[in-house]
């Protein structure tokens, strides 16, 4: 078993590993690396996906749609999963596809822990403007400084340590296409399947 340490290091590879060596990483890592190359390949299609950058329901569902043709009811076509990847609609999904949003964005997440803390401060009006500016001006330093900030301010309240990790539960949000593929091939695979839907 990995150490704490090094599994948020592995994470925080992730965001820097070009798009296809992550991708191999986890097929590599898998026990489906067919289903895993078969879920990159279909991402990978899509115009409106880049490298590290947020994924949305409607694409996730397009991705599930295409397994259940191809491969029937299995664990990586359960809307459990979809239920765990952002809204189109969610304010960190509109700011991403804003102009300069997609730029600004990936390049804060991988100077934070990914895009849970920009969706957490995404939910905030002050969040939201310093998400907007930054943008503006194609700009993530001020960002992600206020990110640090916010959450220095929120964990001192709580008693946690600053910028202490989030635990991986089984029901965490799915952020990214590296995200999804991990937690689709993390799903279990035997005994029957609740219908999707």
């Amino acid at each position: 078993m990995k150490s704490p340490v090094l599994h948020l290091a592995s994470a925080l590879s992730l965001v820097v590993f070009s798009w296809t060596a992550a991708w191999t990483a986890s097929a590599a890592q898998s026990t489906n690396p067919q289903l895993a190359e078969t879920i990159e390949r279909h991402f990978a299609s899509m115009s409106d996906v880049r490298e590290g950058g947020l994924i949305c329901r409607s694409q996730v569902e397009e991705v599930q749609q295409y397994l259940r043709k191809t491969q029937g009811n299995i664990p990586a076509s359960h809307r459990l999963l979809l239920n765990r990847v952002l809204a189109d609609g969610a304010p960190l999904t509109k700011f991403f596809h804003a102009e300069h949003g997609e730029a600004v964005l990936c390049v804060a997440a991988s100077k934070l822990a990914g895009y849970a803390e920009l969706e957490a401060i995404a939910r905030t009006a002050a969040g939201r403007n310093q998400i907007r500016a930054a943008i503006q001006s194609d700009q993530s330093d001020a960002l992600v400084e206020f990110v640090k900030e916010e959450l220095a301010a929120k964990s001192s309240q709580q008693g946690q340590q600053p910028g202490q990790p989030a635990s991986k539960t089984a029901g965490a949000r799915i952020y990214t296409v590296e995200q999804f593929i991990e937690a689709a091939l993390a799903t279990p695979s035997s005994g029957k399947q609740a219908p999707n839907g």
